[in-house]
Formats: structure tokens, sequence, C-alpha cells
């Protein structure tokens, strides 16, 4: 199970009840998650951002991002 639907499961589901591997596993893939983004980030920062502003940004936000860039 990805790491996002481990967060929604212990977040709305009242009835579910980790065990403690399974805590362990979602905390070392979280931290893995977080040091394969920390070294993406240092070796290509711009790629980074760019792919961080296209998740979090609208529709809108990413056509008015293209065209401001010469639609790249």
């Amino acid at each position: 199970m990805d790491l996002w639907l481990r967060r929604q499961r212990a977040d709305y589901d009242h009835t579910y009840e980790p065990k403690k591997s399974e805590a362990h596993e979602a905390a070392n893939d979280a931290r893995s998650g977080i040091q394969c983004l920390t070294r993406a980030r240092a070796a290509n920062p711009d790629h980074v951002q760019m792919m961080c502003v296209t998740i979090i940004a609208s529709n809108a936000q990413r056509k008015h991002m293209s065209q401001q860039a010469g639609g790249i």
C-alpha cells in the first residue's frame, strides 16, 4: 500500500489499528521518500521545483505559467 493511502486510512478509518511493524514501515518509507527528494533537489533543483509547482498548481495556473514561459 502506498504511503498516501496508509496516511488516509490512518486519518479516516477509525476501525484501522496498524501494527507496530506497519507504523515503522510507513515511517521508513517516508524517510526514504524525503531522502530521494533531497538528492533529486540537490542534483536538479530547477526540475524538482517545476515538478512541485506542476503537482500543486491548478490547471489554470499551469496554463498561465506555460504561456508566461513561451509555451514550454
